[in-house]
């Protein structure tokens, strides 16, 4: 989201300030909305279990394209008590369930260089997310099953629980309930990867 290298200016306030250039949104949205969880060094992701199977384009336009598929393939975004059904009423119902799997940056972004180092090193050192069939989220072997939802899901499928094709569990995505029943329901899935 961030570059490394690539600088812009911004002025506030009538003071100006270099500041590192950063993506547009489309790109913040993809990855910790969960779309892609995966780092480009493949060595570490976010929670998310979610691969693209991809790099991110480029451009902005080509991002935004990204984005919008990938927001008409997600369950939660198609049911009728979505933000883009009713944005106010996401906003300001403390209730309203709306996910996101990041945060790193605000895990990173400390006022100590030393600290925002620290804590750089225990992300990229944490290793990949896999999401299992009660619906956590644990460390991931990288077998990746393509889903019908625009994007692969990495699963670990040690037990499977009995009967769980329909059950809701507190605090987890709409998209990992519809990916775990579609994993489930074609079982042969997993072993084809």
């Amino acid at each position: 989201m961030i570059s490394p290298r690539d600088e812009t200016f911004v002025t506030v306030a009538g003071i100006t300030e270099k500041i590192s250039q950063k993506k547009p949104n489309t790109c913040c949205w993809i990855g910790c909305t969960g779309y892609e969880g995966l780092s480009t060094s493949l060595t570490w992701s976010n929670w998310s279990p979610y691969r693209l199977g991809h790099s991110l384009p480029k451009t902005k336009a080509d991002l935004d394209s990204l984005c919008i598929s990938l927001q008409k393939s997600d369950p939660q975004m198609l049911g009728g008590d979505s933000s883009s059904a009713d944005y106010r009423k996401a906003i300001f119902d403390p209730h309203w369930f709306y996910y996101t799997v990041c945060g790193f940056c605000r895990s990173v972004c400390l006022p100590n260089r030393k600290d925002r180092i620290a804590n750089l090193k225990r992300i990229v050192e944490s290793d990949r997310a896999a999401l299992k069939p009660d619906g956590s989220h644990v460390v991931a072997d990288e077998n990746a099953i393509e889903t019908p939802y625009g994007l692969n899901a990495v699963f670990e499928d040690e037990k499977r629980p009995e009967n769980n094709m329909e059950k809701k569990w507190p605090g987890q995505f709409p998209l990992d309930r519809e990916v775990i029943k579609y994993v489930l329901r074609n079982s042969d899935l997993k072993n084809s990867k």
